[in-house]
């Protein structure tokens, strides 16, 4: 199961879009209608462009099960090509169980001969993170 430092869960959302506008308004409706019954609270958000459209790692405050992973990240809008493909590996261990929920750094464009890297969008982050705090403290 992939952990942030603190053995914590991180969920990692695959968003092959690059209408980030739309995921968010989902994600947060998401966030809101669910997290009564959650068994985590998302600590933190990173938010990185990609070549298609966002890698957005979640980062939870417990431990949860890799199956429950999997729910959560296509609860949160994850591709559910890239869910199938780990529910797959998790199902028949042909990985480690702990290097099964990867997102990669960065892409090898063949074309010119060089990685192209992910970048961090900060800017995303604290407005999810302003606006997931708004709703706690209207809910509370």
């Amino acid at each position: 199961m992939q952990c942030g430092k603190s053995g914590n869960s991180i969920l990692k959302i695959d968003l092959d879009s690059k209408s980030i506008n739309t995921f968010i308004v989902k994600f947060l409706t998401r966030y809101r209608k669910g997290k009564f019954t959650f068994n985590f609270k998302i600590e933190n958000i990173k938010i990185f462009e990609t070549k298609k459209g966002y890698h957005i790692e979640l980062y939870l405050n417990k431990r949860i099960l890799s199956y429950e992973v999997i729910f959560f990240q296509l609860f949160f809008l994850s591709d559910y090509m890239r869910e199938l493909f780990n529910a797959r590996r998790l199902r028949f261990r042909r990985t480690s169980i702990d290097k099964w929920n990867i997102l990669h750094e960065a892409k090898y464009n063949n074309k010119d001969k060089k990685f192209i890297w992910r970048i961090q969008c900060k800017i995303l982050e604290q407005r999810i993170i302003k606006e997931m705090n708004i709703i706690n403290d209207m809910e509370d």
